[in-house]
């Protein structure tokens, strides 16, 4: 497990232990299942060739910095997600919180997705014709893993 903080608008932190008391989970738990289905739908946020976007400024004592650890393969994930969609961890929680808590919560009942937890994370290098190529898999792509020269 890693340790890490993220920077939460204290709006933000109060639904989050909100949702931690209702579905009787840790907060971290919550935090998991929102950036896991960020994380499913990262394509659909990406800002392309930019830089980072970090959340929008606000007053000092508005902001809560939340401790949490994150399994390796959770880490990875995450920082992949901040390079494809150039937003911020914190920032993609925030977006995640607005986006998919009704969801967690069980209020949105047209969208119910299962939770799936990508199990592996593979990074794997490549040269073609000279171009360096970088392919990062979030789970285990059986079929894909015989072609790869490893």
């Amino acid at each position: 497990m890693l340790a890490t903080t993220l920077n939460i608008h204290k709006e933000i932190f109060l639904k989050l232990t909100q949702a931690s008391i209702l579905l009787k989970k840790s907060r971290r738990a919550i935090i998991i299942m929102l950036l896991m289905r960020i994380m499913r739908d990262i394509h659909k946020i990406r800002r392309g060739f930019t830089t980072v976007k970090y959340q929008p400024d606000d007053l000092k004592e508005k902001w809560h910095c939340f401790s949490i650890k994150f399994k390796f393969d959770e880490n990875e994930f995450w920082g992949d997600m901040r390079k494809v969609g150039k937003y911020s961890v914190s920032f993609l929680l925030a977006i995640a919180v607005n986006k998919y808590l009704d969801e967690i919560l069980g209020r949105n009942k047209k969208k119910i997705y299962n939770y799936v937890h990508f199990n592996n994370y593979l990074l794997y290098r490549e040269v073609i014709d000279g171009i360096i190529c970088w392919k990062s898999y979030w789970g285990f792509p059986s079929e894909q893993i015989k072609a790869l020269r490893l």
